[in-house]
């Protein structure tokens, strides 16, 4: 690589090209090649494994999106806590490809494979072609088979990246704003994805560009470089802002997600660093995932902060040092960001940005150009093998079962099979495509595979009630009155039906003296009881007596 040796003076008296700075490129058609088999070898891999769905967390996404196709309003007809990002993402790949589970995994797989080219092409900004690769298919193998579920939480993750790609891309630009632009334009996607990671990879990103405005030829050339990020940024949350205002849902909007999360959030869901949560496999292989996330992650940054203190400290910076900056702008942002839910499944979201950075250190570290760098990408891609074919054997063994549903095959595990067996053929049996079903108390899965119609504006409840282990209603000031709101709702719903999900083990038996659950248990009655839920029908008047216990 041609040497970028001009000194701090003369970097501010003039711009040069890319090709006069020597940055490290990919040449045709080694590049094209390279890229290629990260994204093939990425959707083999991906679509090698289960199409396991969780009925919990990726049901909302999947419930509320396919709600959205049939017309409902994001936050007027429908409440959630979450931004909208992930909502409309879905809701476009349903209207295109029909509303399944093969669409999710097809979505999020093609999502994630042109992550991987993206971190790929950042890793070869700073490391040879074996390096690059190596990181390009690390998080594919590493990072996502975790919890390969459809969720803001991966979706964040790809648009922090696509501001990473920008961000490094305005070094070598001969038009640095546009691409900056670009930049502050992915992280207010990343907001609208997921909020705490839009924010901290917004404002790192700016400072990333105000650090580096020292090389630039005027102030005002800097000023401009700055106000592209922030410029992007604003565009993309007032799009999505006129979006919603357009369906009359922008009080709604910022009432449920960014109110509710400032007054509730932080109390009502905590969690030890680097833990494994409810759901997630708690296997050998991602206990040591979990523990890299969470103990290697962090000083790798640590190092390349370093790095850039070294680089910049010097009179002449080298463009791949520029690059390493505002790369690593992006990257930290997408690490601290997940720091507000610091369990394995946050880390590892984090986490795919860090494999550039390992890229990058090992490039600059002293032993780039000996044998022990062989030696260490060889232990890497053994790794990779070790870590891939593991992963695909857990998810075969936790999910051997296949059961066909309404919104096609899932994987699953013998338990969830065998309820799903005899709750699918009762329902298509028992209760027309017509009928109105709400799923109590968290799970709204079950409305996605079952297909039936949640006649309420609320698809899950797990924010407002306090089931076992998971700290949420006690900890939530003024919950009652949104209980009471919510059994208001079903009043005037009336749904025909109700199914009890299952959590702890068996169909939840509705312990909790609340308003919701003493409205269920005066009007509705047990009808049939399957291996883990059970179905309640609305009583025919004059039937329900409040004092009654409820037995499913």
């Amino acid at each position: 690589m041609v040497q970028y040796a001009v000194g701090f003076h003369a970097a501010r008296r003039r711009t040069v090209s890319g090709k006069e700075q020597g940055v490290k490129r990919s040449t045709w058609p080694a590049g094209a090649i390279d890229g290629l088999a990260v994204f093939v070898l990425s959707v083999l891999y991906l679509r090698a494994l289960p199409d396991c769905f969780s009925f919990f967390d990726e049901g909302i996404f999947a419930t509320i999106a396919d709600r959205l196709v049939r017309g409902d309003r994001l936050y007027s007809d429908v409440v959630t806590h979450y931004m909208p990002g992930s909502f409309w993402l879905l809701m476009l790949a349903f209207k295109t490809a029909g509303s399944s589970v093969a669409t999710l995994r097809w979505c999020l797989t093609l999502l994630a494979s042109v992550a991987a080219v993206a971190i790929w092409s950042l890793a070869r900004q700073q490391a040879n072609r074996a390096a690059a690769i190596l990181a390009g298919l690390s998080p594919i193998v590493v990072c996502y088979p975790i919890w390969w579920m459809a969720s803001p939480h991966w979706f964040s993750t790809f648009a922090a990246l696509g501001a990473a790609v920008l961000a490094t891309a305005s070094v070598t630009s001969n038009r640095p704003v546009l691409c900056l632009l670009g930049a502050g334009s992915f992280a207010g996607v990343t907001f609208l994805f997921l909020q705490p990671v839009g924010v901290a990879v917004a404002v790192l990103l700016l400072t990333a560009v105000l650090v580096d405005s020292r090389l630039a030829t005027s102030s005002a050339i800097a000023f401009r470089r700055a106000l592209a990020v922030a410029a992007g940024t604003a565009v993309s949350l007032a799009i999505a802002a006129v979006c919603v205002a357009f369906e009359g849902s922008l009080t709604p909007a910022v009432s449920q997600t960014l109110s509710w999360g400032l007054r509730h959030y932080s109390g009502a869901f905590r969690i030890a660093y680097g833990s494994i949560p409810f759901g997630v496999s708690n296997s050998a292989d991602v206990r040591f995932c979990a523990h890299v996330f969470a103990f290697a992650v962090p000083p790798l940054y640590g190092l390349i902060l370093t790095t850039l203190f070294r680089c910049y400290g010097r009179a002449a910076v080298e463009p791949r040092d520029r690059q390493l900056l505002m790369f690593s702008a992006a990257a930290f942002g997408l690490f601290v960001g997940n720091l507000y839910y610091p369990d394995v499944v946050h880390l590892a979201t984090a986490a795919p940005a860090a494999f550039v950075a390992l890229a990058a250190t090992l490039a600059r570290s002293r032993a780039a150009h000996s044998g022990v760098q062989i030696a260490v990408l060889l232990l890497w891609a053994g790794s990779l093998l070790v870590i891939g074919s593991t992963s695909l054997r857990r998810h075969e063994i936790e999910c051997p079962a296949t059961v066909e549903t309404a919104r096609g095959p899932i994987a699953a595990t013998e338990e969830t099979a065998r309820d799903l067996r005899q709750l699918l053929p009762y329902v298509a049996s028992n209760i027309s495509p017509g009928a109105s079903l709400f799923v109590y108390p968290y799970a709204p899965g079950y409305e996605f595979l079952l297909d039936r119609r949640n006649p309420t504006r609320y698809a899950y409840l797990l924010p407002y009630l306090p089931i076992a282990n998971l700290p949420l209603a006690a900890n939530n000031p003024g919950n009652e009155a949104e209980l009471d709101e919510i059994a208001g709702e079903l009043e005037r719903t009336r749904p025909q039906f109700i199914l009890l999900s299952p959590l702890s083990g068996g169909p939840m038996l509705m312990t909790y003296d609340t308003p919701v659950e003493r409205y269920i248990r005066a009007g509705y009655h047990v009808v049939q009881t399957f291996h883990l839920t059970a179905l309640l029908e609305r009583d025919a008047p004059g039937r329900g007596d409040p004092g009654a216990p409820f037995q499913p």
